[in-house]
């Protein structure tokens, strides 16, 4: 191992998964019972704590769906790591919140783009 090379990095999958619309309303409206969801308000995404509400939603939405993402991932400090390198899922998943709507997450295949089982 180099020391540029990170100690742990997990192999993320690159492939963008097209999901049916059946399975887009049931897997929205799944994330949309999440008590994480339904608890969270804009305050949650400022500046101080950002980083940790959007690492337990994403550890809990990767929890609530065992029929399509990768569970290692549903572990904080994984669900941290990838959000530290792709900051743009970080981004959308503030915005899905917010609208309380992850159907635009979920069509363009993002949370599958990282996390296909």
């Amino acid at each position: 191992m180099s020391a540029h090379e990170p100690r742990y990095q997990p192999t993320l999958p690159r492939t963008k998964v097209e999901l049916s619309s059946d399975v887009i309303r049931t897997t929205n409206e799944r994330l949309l019972q999440l008590d994480v969801v339904q608890n969270c308000h804009s305050g949650h995404f400022s500046t101080a704590c950002s980083i940790f509400a959007t690492t337990v939603l994403l550890a809990h939405i990767v929890e609530a769906c065992p029929d399509l993402l990768d569970q290692r991932y549903a572990h904080v400090k994984e669900a941290m790591q990838v959000l530290c390198e792709h900051p743009r899922l970080q981004e959308d998943l503030r915005q899905a919140v917010e609208k309380r709507d992850f159907t635009n997450v979920l069509n363009v295949g993002m949370l599958c783009r990282y996390f296909w089982r």
